[in-house]
C-alpha cells in the first residue's frame, strides 16, 4: 500500500500537467478534426394513425430538415434513421394543417422544418352508383356498319374518398372497333370519370370490368340528329328557367334507311325541374347526366348526355 502511494505521489505536479494536456489536445482534436457541422436532410413524411374507414393523403409528402451535429455522427448514420411523420387520429374530416413531427437519431440538433406544417386531407370512404356509359372507338371493318352495343349492366357502384366520389359523374367503357367485321363480345375495364372525361384516381368502380356484347351488321344507314332535353315538373316559386345546353347536341344515329328518314330528334328521359337542389337554385345552375329515350330499330352508340339547366330569379314588377 505504502509502495502504490510512493508511485501515486512521485512527480504528481508533471502527472497533472500530462492529464490537463491530454484533456487540451482531445478538445483540439474533437473540435478540428471532429467539427459540429450543419446539413439539410430531405425526408417523406409518414402518416401515422390513419383511422378505419378513412382515407387520408398529404398535400405535400416531403420536408426538408435542417440539422446539426458532430461531422463523426454524420459519418456513422443514415438518412433513413431521421423521421417525419403526422399523426392522422382523431383528425376532422376536410382539410386541416398539421405540425410535422421529427425523430432524430442520437446526437443530432433540429434547427429547422420547411415547411413546418401540411395540410393533411381527411375524406371518409363512401359508396354510390353512377350509369355506365359504353364508348366506342375506331371504325369496323370496310362495308361494316355497327348494329348495336351492350353492356352486361347499366350502372356501377363506386367506392372510394368523399371528394373524389363527389367529382365522378359516369362511368366509361371504352370498346375498340377496329378492325371488325363479325359480332363480339369483350371485356372492357370501367372508368370512373368527371364531367370533362377525366379519370378520377382513388375511385373503384365495382365490379372493375364491364362484359360487352357488339353486333356488326351490312347496309344500315347513318345519320345526325338533334338531342332534345324532356322537361317537366316546376321550379319553386320565384324561380325561373333561363336556358337549356346539351353535350352533345347532336349524335349519329344508325338503322334501316326507312326507318331513320322519319326521324329528326332524339329525347332524353325525364328531367324532373322540381328534384334541383336549394344550393343550386342558389347559384342558378343544375348539371344532370340522363339517358336518351330507347327508339325501336334505331342504334344509338353512347346514350349519356349531359344536360346544363341555367335559372334566374322571376323579375317583381
Amino acid at each position: 500500500m505504502i509502495f502504490l502511494q510512493r508511485i501515486f505521489h512521485r512527480n504528481l505536479p508533471i502527472k497533472i500537467m500530462a492529464i490537463l494536456t491530454a484533456i487540451i489536445l482531445w478538445f483540439y482534436v474533437m473540435n478540428e478534426q471532429n467539427p459540429a457541422i450543419e446539413a439539410t436532410i430531405t425526408r417523406e413524411v409518414q402518416l401515422v394513425n390513419v383511422p378505419e374507414g378513412a382515407v387520408v393523403s398529404l398535400e405535400k409528402d416531403k420536408v426538408q430538415l435542417k440539422v446539426r451535429a458532430l461531422r463523426s455522427f454524420f459519418v456513422s448514420t443514415g438518412t433513413n434513421e431521421f423521421r417525419a411523420q403526422i399523426d392522422a387520429e382523431d383528425l376532422p374530416e376536410g382539410h386541416n394543417m398539421e405540425k410535422v413531427e421529427v425523430i432524430l437519431p442520437h446526437g443530432f440538433e433540429l434547427l429547422e422544418v420547411d415547411p413546418p406544417e401540411l395540410k393533411v386531407v381527411v375524406d371518409s370512404v363512401v359508396k354510390r352508383t353512377v350509369g355506365v356509359s359504353i364508348v366506342t372507338t375506331g371504325n369496323p371493318a370496310d362495308g361494316v356498319t355497327l348494329a348495336s352495343v351492350s353492356g352486361d349492366m347499366q350502372q356501377a357502384e363506386l367506392v372510394g374518398p368523399r371528394s373524389k366520389v363527389r367529382q365522378v359523374t359516369k362511368v366509361i367503357a371504352y370498346v375498340p372497333l377496329t378492325g371488325h367485321d363479325k359480332d363480339f363480345t369483350q371485356r372492357v375495364p370501367m372508368l370512373p370519370v368527371d364531367k370533362e372525361g377525366r379519370v378520377i384516381d382513388d375511385v373503384t368502380a365495382t365490379p372493375t370490368v364491364l362484359t360487352v356484347d357488339v353486333q356488326l351488321a351490312r347496309g344500315l344507314s347513318k345519320k345526325i340528329v338533334t338531342v332534345s332535353p324532356a322537361i317537366v315538373g316546376r321550379l319553386p316559386e320565384g324561380y325561373v328557367l333561363d336556358k337549356v345546353t346539351i353535350s352533345p347536341a347532336k349524335i349519329e344515329i344508325a338503322g334501316r334507311k326507312e326507318v331513320i328518314d322519319r326521324i329528326q330528334s332524339i329525347a332524353t328521359h325525364d328531367i324532373d325541374l322540381s328534384d334541383i337542389e336549394p344550393e343550386e337554385l342558389k347559384k342558378g345552375s343544375h348539371t344532370v347526366n340522363v339517358m336518351l329515350r330507347q327508339t325501336p330499330d334505331v342504334v344509338v352508340i353512347d346514350r349519356m348526355v349531359k344536360v346544363d339547366i341555367s335559372l334566374k330569379k322571376k323579375t317583381e314588377r
